[in-house]
């Protein structure tokens, strides 16, 4: 990658506190993440389905999120996965259209997508 980030104890690896602050009262459970995509989080969903629907968000939507919509597609083919496009982005531009066009063209809907 361009940049060193997200290395486990350093700052910015932690949950942000507005989240963990959103989410008290709430079942949640946190998973580790050591690379792009989860199996351990398709795992998880896996086994405590049936979802109606699993809305991925995240930062990269060409790395780590399009790899977790992927895997979690993989293990789940018969739910709903959703992207919204309003909430992500590529490193750049075209490599973030690009991730979006290929997690529509495996049945994930991808939400909110700005028009050309």
């Amino acid at each position: 990658l361009p940049v060193v980030h997200c290395v486990k104890g350093t700052q910015g690896w932690q949950i942000a506190e507005d989240m963990l602050d959103a989410a008290r009262g709430y079942s949640y459970k946190v998973i580790d993440k050591p690379t792009f995509g989860s199996v351990e989080l398709a795992q998880y969903l896996a086994g405590h389905a049936p979802w109606d629907e699993i809305e991925i968000v995240g930062l990269v939507s060409s790395i780590c999120v399009a790899s977790n919509a992927l895997i979690i597609k993989a293990y789940l083919p018969e739910t709903r996965i959703a992207v919204d496009a309003s909430c992500t982005a590529g490193v750049t531009e075209d490599d973030g259209k690009a991730a979006l066009t290929v997690m529509k063209m495996c049945h994930i809907d991808v939400r909110n997508e700005a028009a050309p």
